[in-house]
């Protein structure tokens, strides 16, 4: 009888060890992100559906293979409208994100929330920002913010002395030919231009 209790016990024990594993939460995919900076760090992070997205370069689907390019920079290269205009462009292999935001001048929060072509194919776009996921052999599916599927930037230091800019962000995008959307949640960038 005894034999049977120390089975039943050894069993029950076991069968809760198994449920015992820990479960991920997002403080723990947050973490996975870098540091919210404002020293120029040159870094980027968010989380994409829950889902933390880091560059790490290489692979560009359009501006280079750096991880982040931007900050001040006005335009797109070698076009200058506004030296506070911030633009950032992100690379992984087959990802990239991207990002403008006009007038940059002092802390606060800026929307997101305009119908635009993004850069380059817009050379002074309005604020937006855009997620593209591609193949080996194409850009693929690209998720802008517009008027309806917005978004906003929070700039935490806009020293246009130094060149640098930092802040944080979320939005949601849409795939305009497809209509499925993706939000963005837990961003923060520190740059400043190479």
């Amino acid at each position: 009888m005894s034999l049977r209790i120390c089975l039943c016990i050894t069993l029950l024990a076991f069968a809760s060890c198994k449920s015992c594993k820990k479960e991920i939460t997002t403080e723990d995919l947050i973490a996975q992100l870098p540091a919210a900076t404002q020293t120029g760090a040159n870094t980027f992070g968010c989380l994409i559906d829950g889902m933390p997205y880091v560059p790490t370069g290489s692979g560009s689907l359009t501006f280079g293979g750096d991880a982040i390019r931007g900050g001040y920079q006005g335009a797109i290269p070698p076009v200058n409208y506004n030296n506070t205009d911030v633009w950032l462009a992100t690379n992984n292999p087959y990802t990239s994100m991207g990002m403008y935001i006009r007038y940059v001048d002092k802390v606060g929060i800026y929307q997101l929330n305009f119908n635009t072509n993004p850069a380059p194919n817009a050379l002074y776009p309005q604020n937006y920002a855009n997620y593209t996921i591609a193949t080996a052999t194409t850009r693929g599916d690209e998720y802008i913010t517009t008027s309806v599927y917005t978004g906003q930037v929070e700039i935490t230091r806009a020293d246009t002395v130094n060149r640098i800019v930092s802040g944080k962000f979320s939005f949601k995008a849409v795939n305009k030919a497809t209509g499925k959307s993706i939000q963005i949640t837990d961003g923060r960038f520190d740059v400043k231009p190479q």
